[in-house]
Order: C-alpha cells, then structure tokens, then sequence
C-alpha cells in the first residue's frame, strides 16, 4: 500500500512537473517574442530617427547651396534647378513622406495617420508643383506617390468636367482646407 501511495504521488509530481515545465516554456516564448517585438519597433524607431536626422541636414545644407550664388554654381554650374524655392518644395515633400513612414513603422505614431494623409492629400490637390515634382520622382517620395496620382486624376476630373459643364463642383477634397498635423 506504501508503495502505491509512493508510486501516485511521484506521478502526480512528475505530471505536475511536466505542466509546469510546458508553462514556463510558453512564458518564455512570450517573453521572447515581446523582446523581438521591442528589437524591430527600436530598429524602426532608429531607422526612422537617423534617416529625419540625414534629411534635415541636407536640407540645411541645400538651402545654404541655394542662397550663396557662388557655392551654387560649383555645385550645380548654371543650371537654374534647386534654387531655394523648389529646395523647400521638396522639403515639404520629405516631410509628408517621412510622416508618412512613421505612421506605418511606428505603432505609437499610427494614430496620426488620418492626420498625415489627409494632410498629403491637401498638399497635392492644392500644390500643382510639388505634385508634379512628387509625380517626376515617386521613388524619392513613394509614400506621396498615391496621394499625388490621386490628386491628378481628381484634377484631370475636373478639368474635363469644368470644359463640358461649368458650374460642376471640384471632386471631394480638392476644396477642403489643411488638417492639423499632431505627432505622437
């Protein structure tokens, strides 16, 4: 009888230590998957923090090179391109684009992102330069890309709609003011 007792109570501790060992191996799958999920979100976070870092000192550096005729011709000869006008044009762009990226990198700042693509989609309905600049190069701003093909058609719409019936009301958004952009 002593050694039946014995024998259900080693069972009982064996099956006792079998689920705790398979709790604490989930624990640690959980534990491991929140630090990989920590690991990409601070990657994201740095990527994000160095590439904003690079854009304003090229800007800077640009609108220097645009303001000082003679640095402007040893970088760019006579050309009459990037000159401080189409320098912060493209500023804005960057902006647009990299808030944009945040909103889909950064899970903190995706609550921003009506904000910043209703922002994006003013700029280009409002802005025919900066669309066609975005539309000259989307891979330099592939997050405004979309919003400056849209705001195209929409415009294409309308141009076409104004010539066969004046009066005809802009298509939605291409007549709504800026939104307020709020970052995180």
């Amino acid at each position: 009888m002593t050694a039946l007792v014995i024998a259900i109570v080693a069972a009982v501790a064996a099956f006792m230590s079998t689920v705790f060992t398979g709790m604490s191996v989930r624990f640690l799958a959980k534990q491991t998957q929140a630090l990989a999920d920590q690991n990409r979100l601070m990657y994201a976070a740095s990527e994000l923090t160095f590439n904003l870092d690079v854009m304003v000192r090229l800007q800077e550096v640009l609108l220097h090179v645009a303001d000082d005729e003679s640095t402007y011709q040893e970088v760019w000869g006579s050309s009459e391109e990037n000159r401080r006008p189409q320098v912060a044009g493209e500023a804005v762009l960057d902006v647009l684009s990299m808030a944009l990226k945040a909103c889909n990198r950064l899970p903190g700042f995706a609550s921003n992102e009506s904000d910043w693509s209703s922002y994006a989609e003013y700029v280009m309905a409002t802005s025919p330069a900066l669309r066609k600049r975005a539309m000259d190069h989307p891979d330099w701003w592939p997050e405004v890309t979309p919003f400056a093909d849209k705001a195209m058609n929409a415009t294409t719409y309308a141009d076409n709609s104004s010539s066969s019936s004046p009066g005809t009301a802009p298509p939605p958004g291409s007549s709504t003011g800026p939104a307020v952009a709020r970052t995180a």
